[in-house]
């Protein structure tokens, strides 16, 4: 009987945890409620075994599920990996041999400029090594990298290439703190967490994003959330370095990072094909908590090939989604007239089309927690 109630604590603890705190993917939570089930149903068919022995062979099956699971977020991996290989294009092979030339003439302020161009269409491995010759020659051109980063005749990812670069160099050591913290040893750490068959990443989020939210961080948070570069906290390494991309994410949140350059890059991640896991399994269920206008767009992106129910979709949608997207939206839903219930949409549609917009986000000020930078040409 306490076997039973604590297998049920267990069951109840991985959906807990898979819905509210840790959006997990799906179907490893219900791969885990079925090894749960079956390790009760070999526990009922061994009558005869002893306390250690049955103690023993739940360790056993605990350690083969967490193993396997390892094994298969390592396999995603390296399959995201394998789709983030670029291919060489004849304009990529001449920004290359422009780069050199310029390293040849020694115009570093040059390199500085195509460094950055590179590193804003580089993912994976490619993004960091180039970032990192950005931090070498950009240590002398500090005014060159705040002079681009609100240089608006660019393209916004040179922007942000730029302000994460400068943010590197002048808050170096508060990232590698950042990056050293022992959550264990937390004050508001739960040891209790360490018990959960999922781990303690789910209910340490909040905990977490609220340090990494007062560390100021901005451009680092954005960098993860974009790039997903792996620099992370020691406990988040390996099978849950998604969980701390959701941290930075939620870092951004309510801040003026988040309503331009946050969603700029979940734009972006969006139209990889595929997205990757951060987008599944962190960014779009932060989305969908952010009932906010300059949402809606990237929702109904998501929900573009969806052929199922859209009734309740559209309904929330509408509470908070304005005319900016009425037209894509009666689209939407011209488009599933068979879908149960479409014909009660009329008012729904009818107030997104009259929610007038508001002014279109400025881009914020470029600044390091609290202070602005400005570059020094500007008064």
């Amino acid at each position: 009987m306490k076997r039973t109630v604590l297998l049920i604590a267990i069951m109840t603890n991985v959906v807990s945890v898979g819905q509210q705190e840790q959006p997990e993917n799906q179907e490893l939570i219900l791969k885990r409620l079925a090894a749960a089930m079956a390790a009760d149903v070999l526990e009922k068919q061994r009558k005869g075994e002893t306390e250690e022995e049955i103690a023993a062979n739940e360790k056993r099956l605990r350690e083969w599920m967490i193993a396997k699971e390892q094994q298969e977020q390592e396999n995603k991996r390296n399959e995201l990996l394998a789709n983030e290989k670029q291919v060489l294009t004849q304009e990529r092979l001449a920004k290359i041999k422009a780069l050199a030339a310029v390293k040849e003439q020694g115009q570093r302020a040059e390199i500085v400029r195509l460094l950055i161009e590179t590193a804003a269409t580089a993912t994976g491995k490619a993004y960091v090594e180039t970032r990192d010759e950005i931090l070498v020659y950009g240590k002398d051109y500090h005014a060159l990298l705040a002079e681009i980063a609100v240089d608006e005749t660019l393209p916004w990812q040179q922007r942000l290439v730029a302000r994460i670069c400068y943010e590197r160099i002048e808050r170096k050591k508060d990232i590698e703190q950042l990056l050293e913290t022992d959550w264990y040893s937390h004050p508001d750490f739960n040891p209790e967490w360490r018990l959960l068959l999922p781990g303690p990443i789910g209910p340490m989020t909040k905990l977490v994003h609220t340090d990494v939210q007062k560390a100021g961080l901005w451009y680092y948070c954005l960098e993860q959330v974009w790039k997903s570069t792996g620099e992370m906290g020691e406990i988040y390494k390996g099978r849950h370095q998604e969980g701390w991309v959701g941290c930075c994410a939620l870092a951004v949140k309510d801040n003026p990072e988040e309503r331009v350059w946050f969603l700029r890059v979940c734009a972006e991640i969006l139209a990889m094909s595929p997205p990757p896991p951060r987008w599944n399994n962190w960014l779009y269920p932060t989305l969908c908590r952010e009932e906010k206008p300059d949402v809606a767009p990237l929702l109904l992106e998501v929900m573009r090939d969806y052929k199922g129910d859209i009734f309740s979709f559209v309904v929330g949608l509408s509470k908070f989604a304005d005319s900016r997207v009425a037209d894509t939206l009666d689209k939407f839903v011209a488009a599933r007239p068979d879908s149960p219930d479409v014909e009660y949409l009329g008012p729904p549609l009818a107030a997104v089309r009259t929610r007038a917009a508001p002014p279109p986000s400025p881009e914020p000020p470029f600044r390091l927690g609290t202070k602005i930078i400005k570059p020094a040409k500007q008064p």
